[in-house]
């Protein structure tokens, strides 16, 4: 297949909430056209974006307490954490 098909398995991002904003890693992953799935934690919340080359094709926060685009809205608010990609 094209070499934008393979799935990269490896953690390519992390880091803390403080120093990026959950918005510049989404325009990030988008630009790069990254495929895999973020997740966020925040506390004892957690929150995960499934991302399907750059677009966000899921969401959900604290186990699908919160879906799609209310969970996006979510987690933009969360300023402290870790994510990882």
């Amino acid at each position: 297949g094209h070499p934008r098909d393979r799935v990269d398995h490896g953690c390519a991002l992390a880091g803390d909430l403080e120093s990026f904003a959950l918005s510049s890693i989404l325009i990030v992953l988008e630009m790069e056209r990254k495929t895999g799935v973020l997740s966020i934690r925040h506390g004892e919340r957690t929150g995960r974006i499934v991302l399907r080359e750059g677009r966000v094709v899921r969401a959900t926060v604290d186990a699908a307490k919160l879906r799609g685009a209310p969970a996006v809205y979510e987690l933009l608010t969360w300023n402290q954490g870790r994510f990882d990609h």
